[in-house]
């Protein structure tokens, strides 16, 4: 092996077997001993991903599957014709009552109160997510015809979103990650509840988290601190559509 070849061995970050992070920010210590698995009432979880969020920095669907068992993640723009899809959309055309879709809109209803209707228990057996940029989910949701066909469900959680080092407009859905989003939402199929630790973004008088939410939220949180601890300096772009003034709060910004 040539000088240079040894060189570049040696400066090569080393990553963490499980988590796939460099070693100095491995998330392992928060999360889950094990995948948590999916409520009993849930026969399927996909998260229907927009192609370019393979290239996103700060994506959190992987860390979706490290904290939750049995999440499928399927790359689509839309969904239209079943043929032109993989198995993970089947039940969208199969079963469309037994499917529901986590997205904020109008003619989205509240998770928890959709559930608490269904007689003899949910009745809904596929949740789907949509993991995009704002701007890309809608044209997803839009394009993909199928979703006229089911139901749109909402999240209500009682705190904001942890994800804070990638917002959402106008703090949609208080600010909440797919992956948080995620957590929420497998809270609302399951019966355990567990207290979660304040913290400075979790008021104290917040008790009985999920603990799907719970589990996410820790993990998130250590991926924030880690991502804002190796931030050095911070270029404020103010001419940008969603620019948030407190983003990295307590950063210097670069003149």
């Amino acid at each position: 092996m040539t000088e240079t070849k040894q060189q570049e061995t040696k400066t090569k970050r080393e990553l963490c077997d499980r988590c796939k992070r460099p070693k100095k920010v491995c998330l392992c210590a928060s999360l889950p001993a094990t995948p948590l698995p999916k409520p009993s009432a849930l026969e399927s979880v996909v998260l229907m991903r927009h192609p370019k969020e393979r290239n996103m920095k700060n994506a959190t669907a992987q860390l979706a599957q490290l904290c939750f068992a049995h999440i499928t993640i399927s790359y689509a723009r839309e969904v239209k014709e079943r043929s032109r899809v993989n198995d993970a959309f089947y039940p969208l055309f199969d079963n469309p009552e037994s499917c529901a879709l986590v997205y904020p809109s109008n003619d989205s209803v509240l998770l928890n109160e959709h559930l608490a209707k269904q007689e003899n228990g949910a009745k809904i057996k596929h949740l789907y997510l949509i993991d995009a940029t704002w701007k890309f989910a809608s044209e997803m949701v839009t394009r993909s015809t199928i979703f006229q066909n089911v139901t749109k469900v909402k999240l209500a959680p009682p705190l904001e979103g942890v994800f804070v080092i990638r917002k959402t407009p106008d703090n949609v859905a208080k600010g909440m990650s797919t992956a948080e989003a995620l957590g929420w939402a497998l809270d609302c199929f399951s019966t355990t509840k567990i207290n979660e630790n304040t913290n400075d973004n979790t008021p104290e008088n917040i008790s009985n988290i999920g603990k799907y939410a719970s589990t996410i939220r820790k993990t998130l949180s250590c991926y924030v601190e880690h991502q804002l601890a190796h931030t050095r300096e911070v270029k404020h772009r103010v001419d940008r559509p969603g620019y948030v003034p407190d983003l990295y709060s307590g950063k210097k910004a670069v003149d």
